[in-house]
């Protein structure tokens, strides 16, 4: 079983996120927050099961992916977290800012769903 959270503000990019992996793989559970504060709140609940895999989108209000990814980073209990930074960016500054914040992978999302599907296939199969 794989256990997924994707952290995105989008409902359309979680219906589509979910739709694709569903399709890709039938062992997955998948969660999701719409912001950082929530991302967090579930992820530090006490029974909270962690995650293998933490899509985390850049823009989000509240608290974006790139503090998210910080106050993880510095949690002992998340630390170790297998984080894939989840964005429409594709600036330089922003993939670099976040892997030297401790993120294992940087994706740019998908113009199509095809793409779309081989990207989560090829992640999901790490």
């Amino acid at each position: 079983m794989i256990n997924i959270l994707l952290a995105d503000d989008s409902v359309d990019e979680h219906f589509l996120f979910i739709h694709t992996i569903k399709g890709i793989a039938t062992d997955v559970v998948i969660s999701t927050a719409m912001n950082g504060v929530e991302l967090l709140r579930q992820l530090n609940k006490p029974e909270a099961a962690m995650p293998d895999l933490l899509f985390l989108d850049l823009n989000m209000p509240l608290k974006n992916g790139k503090e998210a990814l910080a106050e993880i980073r510095k949690n002992e209990k998340l630390a170790g977290l297998n984080v894939v930074i989840y964005s429409t960016s594709d600036e330089k500054r922003d993939i670099d800012e976040t892997y030297a914040l401790g993120a294992n992978a940087y994706v740019r999302k998908p113009q199509d769903y095809l793409e779309l599907e081989k990207t989560l296939s090829d992640l999901i199969s790490l």
